[in-house]
């Protein structure tokens, strides 16, 4: 088996140059949007738990969104991370090659 690795390492020279290389547009701006989401979904939690500005007793189903929305800001703000490092990993792909 081994003669005939030679073959293989020039068939995938070949494939390797007639690849269509696909920028993925979608990573920045989802990124962007994840970090907007994640942002805004703090503040208005925020504001929404705070006691100062929205009393809990008087309104429950306020303070809940404003739990789940401060709740819901930490995972927004990783799935940005991650759409981010896609795209460095994209981006250190392409000129490795």
């Amino acid at each position: 088996m081994e003669p005939l690795r030679l073959f293989y390492a020039e068939e995938r020279k070949v494939l390797l140059m007639f690849r269509i290389n696909l920028q993925p547009a979608w990573h920045a701006p989802a990124a962007v949007a994840c970090f907007v989401l994640a942002a805004i979904a703090g503040l208005g939690g925020s504001l929404l738990t705070t006691n100062a500005i929205l009393n809990a007793h008087d309104h429950p189903t306020l303070y809940a969104v404003g739990i789940t929305s401060l709740i819901l800001a930490l995972p927004i703000a990783i799935l940005g991370a991650h759409c981010l490092d896609l795209l460095d990993q994209h981006r250190k792909r392409s000129d490795s090659l």
